[in-house]
Parts: structure tokens; sequence; C-alpha cells
């Protein structure tokens, strides 16, 4: 049985090659990569294909209009394998080599790690945590899906352009249909916001007026923003 990690990414050559190689260090064994490369335009496409073409399987298409768009595509293929699970991984983290393992053997439906973010005070702890306690706030740059969520829940909502905001109409559907996402203390190195710090003026500025049109969406829907006292109050109503 194949173990699937899903990875999106878009160029960040250096920091998604250190994502593949902490992905392909998992200790369950048998772990392959779908890398998804929207776009990228600084060697990445040459890199995971040259580097690693018995283990990472490269999926080369022009930037897709969002992030569900491509987690949706990758997870529609990957979870009609024989394994009913895949780990989706952003490119700017590093797993320790236990994460997927551990979201296996927790169980759940939809279970995530937790990131950490060092500073110079704080460097990273890879200690896992009390994993007989979990948290209800997914965290949604490393999560193990299986199958009978995404085809309960359904997929990702592609009317979310670019990235933001789908993540939290998933969290909020995925509670409405009994799903119980949640967070366990196995901590992964998040190098935050790399992406979009990465971008040039012009594109990071697209980048947030999507973003904010994508909140007004979620608001439309919900009738709160993301984050928010009353979104948290979406998760108190018993589906």
């Amino acid at each position: 049985m194949t173990n699937w990690i899903l990875m999106v990414a878009r160029d960040l050559q250096h920091m998604t090659m250190k994502a593949v190689v902490s992905a392909l260090r998992q200790d369950i064994g048998n772990v392959r990569v779908w890398l998804v490369n929207q776009g990228s335009k600084g060697g990445l496409a040459q890199a995971a294909d040259a580097l690693y073409p018995d283990v990472v399987t490269t999926h080369h298409y022009p930037p897709l209009p969002s992030l569900a768009a491509a987690w949706n595509l990758g997870l529609s293929h990957l979870l009609e394998g024989d394994g009913g699970k895949v780990l989706v991984v952003n490119n700017d983290v590093e797993l320790i080599p236990e994460t997927y393992r551990l979201l296996v053997k927790d169980g759940g439906g939809f279970v995530t790690a937790v990131g950490v973010t060092p500073t110079p005070e704080k460097p990273f702890d890879a200690t896992v945590g009390d994993l007989t306690k979990s948290r209800p706030h997914p965290d949604f740059s490393v999560f193990l899906v299986r199958k009978w969520v995404y085809e309960k829940v359904g997929p990702f909502d592609e009317r979310y352009l670019i990235a933001y905001a789908e993540d939290a109409d998933l969290h909020v559907r995925m509670h409405r249909a009994g799903v119980n996402a949640k967070c366990i203390d196995i901590p992964f190195l998040h190098h935050a916001a790399a992406t979009i710090n990465s971008l040039p003026v012009w594109e990071r500025e697209k980048v947030e007026r999507q973003a904010d049109l994508n909140r007004a969406l979620f608001k439309r829907e919900y009738g709160c923003e993301v984050g928010s006292k009353e979104y948290y109050k979406l998760f108190e109503v018993k589906p």
C-alpha cells in the first residue's frame, strides 16, 4: 500500500525540496509524493523531476485558479487508491519522521499536526506531546484526510480563488456533517507565509486583493468573518 503525500508548490525551490525530503523520510514506509507544480519559474519542476523520479510524481500546470482546485485535483485522484487516505502538506513545512504514522494511528477522519514557527528565543522542539488529547482547531498546513470524509463533506470550494478561507469553509462544512476535525500535538516546522513573502509586489497585492474577496464570500456564506467570535460559535452548534 502506497502512503501518498500531496504537496502543492509555487516556486520556493529550496524550501520545497526541504519539505519533499522530510516527506520522504517518514517512518511509516512506502511513501510517495504527488507534487502539483503551480507554474513555477525558478527550476523547481526540473529539480523535483531529476532528484527523486522514483518516489516523487510531479504534475506540471500553469497556475490553477486556486489552492482549493489544486488540492481537489490531487485528492480526487489519490483517494481512489488502496490506502483510502492522503497526507496533504504545504511546501513551506518540514515534518518530523513520525508525522504520517502517528496521524494514521490516531484513526480520525480529518486530523492534523500542529505548526511551530521557531524564533531565536524559542527554537523548534520536535517532541511529540500527549496524543490522547486534541484541539478542535485543525492546522491545514499538514492534514490527513480519509476518503470517507472527502466523500461525505465534498471537495474544497473552488469559488475561493488563489488562496484564503477555503480551509475555514471546509472546517465549517465538516462540523455540520458531523466530522470531528482535530489537531493533535505532533509538531512540524512551519516557515509561515513563506510563499506570499517570496512573491513580487504586484503579485502579492493580487493575492491580498483576492483574499479580501474570499473573506467577503465567506461572510456571505456564514454570516461572520474567519477567526471572529461569531466564527467559533458556529462550532458550538450541534450538527
